[in-house]
């Protein structure tokens, strides 16, 4: 009666430590999960900032030329109000261009940030498992003397 309560007592904390490493399993699986979309945004924020990055340019060139513009304008003095307004125009999009650039390089380290913790807990966790692997290894080999200590 003695023996089949100790074989009870082991074969419960053989359950428990199943269960302990299937929530591990699936915690992994989680964060994996959670990794892989990680770098999903991380290539769309990629491919956003391209596209400021080819507007930014286009402004750019764009400002130059209307800077050109203006000067000619300037000199003939006949046609530079007309310009003004567009001129404005341009300067604020130049401006929301800029804050969009800012706005992207935040997010893009918030999620670099994001991935790094997300890699930290994949390793830690990957290694929980191998100890518990381990552990329940050496639980299953021990002699049943050992166990009821």
């Amino acid at each position: 009666r003695k023996v089949e309560k100790l074989v009870l007592q082991a074969e419960i904390t053989k359950v428990q430590y199943s269960v302990r490493l299937d929530k591990a399993k699936r915690r992994i699986d989680s964060l994996s999960a959670d990794l892989a979309r990680a770098y999903e945004d991380v290539v769309g924020l990629l491919e956003e900032r391209l596209q400021a990055e080819d507007a930014k340019a286009r402004n750019e060139a764009l400002s130059a030329y209307l800077s050109v513009i203006g000067g000619a304008d300037a000199r003939s003095e006949v046609s530079f109000a007309h310009n003004r307004e567009d001129l404005r125009t341009l300067l604020e999009s130049c401006r929301m261009s800029k804050s969009r650039e800012e706005k992207l390089k935040s997010l893009e380290g918030q999620c670099r940030s994001k991935q790094q913790v997300a890699v930290d807990i994949i390793r830690e966790c990957k290694q929980l498992m191998a100890m518990t692997n381990d552990l329940q290894t050496h639980w299953t080999l021990a002699p049943a003397t050992l166990k009821e200590r």
